[in-house]
């Protein structure tokens, strides 16, 4: 089924009639009746909502979010400085990592 041509000359294309074509005004409550959308009271969870207070923030918890510490640097590194590094030059900086002959240590300075 397809809609007419409104204004700005947008219409929809749907595999079958709709029966009800809302407006802009219309609610979530006014179009679905899914008893899983009902209102119920709210329990309490473990679930931390929002940001964390800085001081509330160990130094072995800056990484928990990842996979590792490592996958957590490397993500710092991605997103520091330009924001234009890809994911193709991150592999590339790891496959550098990884070489054997790469030594972390044969430099105190870069």
């Amino acid at each position: 089924f397809t809609t007419s041509t409104d204004s700005m000359g947008l219409f929809r294309v749907y595999p079958t009639r709709p029966t009800l074509f809302p407006n802009g005004e219309a609610d979530l409550a006014a179009l679905v009746d899914a008893p899983t959308l009902e209102q119920q009271a709210r329990v309490s969870s473990d679930i931390v909502t929002g940001l964390p207070q800085p001081e509330s923030i160990k130094p072995e918890d800056l990484y928990s979010a990842f996979s590792s510490p490592t996958a957590g640097l490397l993500m710092c590194w991605q997103y520091s400085g330009s924001t234009s590094k890809s994911v193709a030059e991150l592999n590339r900086l790891w496959s550098f990592i990884q070489d054997p002959l790469f030594d972390p240590k044969a430099h105190e300075g870069f």
